[in-house]
């Protein structure tokens, strides 16, 4: 239903167009995810769900995915109004059944670019 949307999102996260909250940096370091979990989520995942904020009226979208570990769980995010990414939040989700989000090619050339962007950021 959101693929187009997924597929933009997917594309400014490949291209380093993204920005994290501080509180999506807390949930990730609460959870003992890393920013690379966080990306290949995002890379086999879905859109689950459209959510509309209530103070801005913009569209967040809740991307459900795995990481490479096997770990289930969401991310939200929104478009940003400078054409990047920008993730609101994650969270572990419970059981995910298989079918939810199956894995797709695998993007490890981009999580590898990544770290040192990461690294740089924080």
């Amino acid at each position: 239903m959101y693929d187009h949307i997924l597929a933009v999102i997917q594309t400014k996260i490949r291209m380093l167009q993204y920005v994290m909250t501080v509180h999506a940096e807390d949930e990730m370091d609460n959870d003992s995810f890393s920013i690379f979990d966080i990306e290949q989520a995002m890379f086999n995942g879905a859109i689950t769900e459209r959510q509309k904020d209530k103070h801005s009226g913009e569209w967040k979208y809740v991307i459900q995915g795995r990481t490479d570990h096997g770990d289930a769980l969401a991310v939200v995010v929104k478009l940003g109004n400078t054409d990047t990414v920008i993730i609101i939040t994650v969270y572990v989700l419970g059981v995910l059944p298989e079918s939810d989000a199956s894995p797709r090619a695998s993007q490890g050339t981009c999580i590898r670019r990544c770290i040192g962007h990461y690294r740089r950021r924080r």
